[in-house]
């Protein structure tokens, strides 16, 4: 965890340095960081951007609850809540600095709009982006550099995931699950039923089935649990009288 979660830093800071020194890396920054307010009108544009903050933030996931398990029973929880928030956001806006940099690059480069180049969802990673790494000087380095920063994400990803499952689960039934290596052989299960639901997503028609997970069982489901998650807590806990905010995890 400690090189899964740092390294990426590491590449997206090299790839932003390669980025900006390519010629049209300012349209892409321009393009990235100066808001279009007419976009607030459109719901699309706050569901995609709910969407966004509650994945990041690992929101109605259980991950956050499930590794939290593990602190002191007195751990400052609401200061890692602070430093958490705002490493989170600070990535996310590295992230869209360097895939906007190499963008303008390659909509100069082919004498288009951003907004032709940049693509939405997986099309942006593996279509759009690659392309235009592949248009750049010594472009295997940057694509292997590119494609080790995703895979090393999303293993950080699977780690915390998973462990959230499981620990509700271990924790669900401790009698059976903590005696032996009987953990370890229902993390490797979890991994495996994981991985096959997964390999229908490499097929030909793959991009369907992630889209249909995506959009029905990610996005929308996701949103709708956080909010609901929101009132039970506020509910349940009530709220700060002096400070008048809800208590929510």
């Amino acid at each position: 965890m400690y090189f899964t979660a740092t390294s990426p830093y590491i590449f997206m800071l090299i790839l932003l340095i390669r980025g900006v020194t390519l010629d049209g890396a300012e349209l892409g920054l321009k393009y990235y960081l100066l808001p279009d307010w007419s976009k607030l009108r459109e719901p699309q544009v706050w569901v995609d951007a709910g969407t966004q903050i509650v994945f990041t933030y690992s929101l109605a996931l259980g991950t956050l609850t499930a590794l939290g398990s593990y602190n002191k029973f007195h751990h400052n929880a609401f200061r890692d809540s602070i430093i958490f928030s705002c490493i989170n956001s600070f990535t996310s806006l590295l992230a869209g600095l360097v895939i906007f940099s190499v963008l303008g690059f390659m909509a100069k480069r082919q004498g288009v709009s951003i907004a032709d180049v940049a693509e939405s969802g997986p099309g942006l990673a593996f279509i759009a982006y690659p392309e235009a790494v592949a248009q750049m000087p010594a472009a295997p380095f940057w694509s292997v550099l590119f494609f080790v920063m995703i895979l090393l994400l999303g293993l950080d990803s699977q780690f915390v995931g998973v462990e959230g499952f499981v620990t509700a689960i271990v924790d669900y039934f401790p009698h059976q699950l903590r005696r032996g290596k009987r953990r370890e052989i229902f993390i490797g299960c979890v991994c495996i039923f994981c991985f096959t639901i997964g390999l229908s997503m490499v097929t030909e028609g793959g991009m369907y089935v992630f889209q249909l997970f995506d959009y029905y069982a990610a996005s929308r489901i996701v949103l709708v649990m956080t909010f609901f998650e929101c009132v039970v807590v506020a509910y349940i806990y009530g709220m700060f009288p002096e400070k008048g905010i809800l208590l929510t995890f």
